[in-house]
């Protein structure tokens, strides 16, 4: 079933006497014209394991949010997880088309999940190397509510916010005040900042 097969379902669940689903409703509402590129990743092998199992995200859906790209990965739902994850990468001037160099670490964090990773906002994912440009600051993820839809019911989004390696040993109190900050600060939520 595609993404708007499922949007289109959703609305059919709306009548009377249903609920559609919120996280589906609130995307839709979002961004009426629907996703500027999708991808399916459900048939391609997981590269850099050896335990020929499927990758997790099934579909990449990658919504123009005005000045920065707002990429929605699902599969952790098909898990029975209550979350899909998201990233958001912010335009250069005159960007016409989204990239796409953050599928392959995603993928990774994805599949950790699918291999029994815990996942919740404030646990941190090491990816090891520049995340993007090779002059990157940025080495890794911080789990977060999404800025838009990580605090719907039932389902919602975790949000992955790239975090340079100093960010990334935090712990304790000093990992809390970085999801504090990092939660209210926009223009690192949406990856507009030019530097940490």
């Amino acid at each position: 079933m595609g993404f708007f097969d499922f949007l289109k379902g959703a609305e059919k669940k709306s009548g009377a006497g249903a609920t559609a689903d919120p996280f589906f409703f609130a995307l839709k509402t979002a961004y009426p014209e629907g996703p500027v590129r999708r991808g399916s990743l459900g048939v391609m092998p997981r590269s850099r394991d050896l335990t020929n199992a499927a990758p997790v995200i099934d579909e990449v859906l990658i919504f123009d949010a005005t000045d920065h790209w707002f990429y929605l990965f699902l599969g952790c739902g098909a898990l029975g997880l209550p979350f899909e994850l998201s990233l958001r990468i912010g335009k250069t001037p005159g960007e016409a088309t989204a990239p796409d160099w953050m599928i392959e670490p995603i993928t990774r964090v994805a599949n950790a999940i699918g291999d029994g990773a815990h996942c919740a906002p404030g646990v941190t994912w090491i990816i090891g190397s520049p995340l993007g440009e090779p002059s990157s600051p940025y080495v890794g993820f911080l789990t977060l509510p999404d800025l838009q839809f990580g605090n719907l019911q039932s389902d919602y989004v975790l949000q992955l916010v790239p975090v340079t390696k100093t960010e990334l040993e935090h712990r304790g109190g000093d990992l809390e005040r970085l999801c504090d900050r990092l939660e209210t600060d926009r223009a690192r939520m949406t990856g507009v900042a030019a530097s940490p």
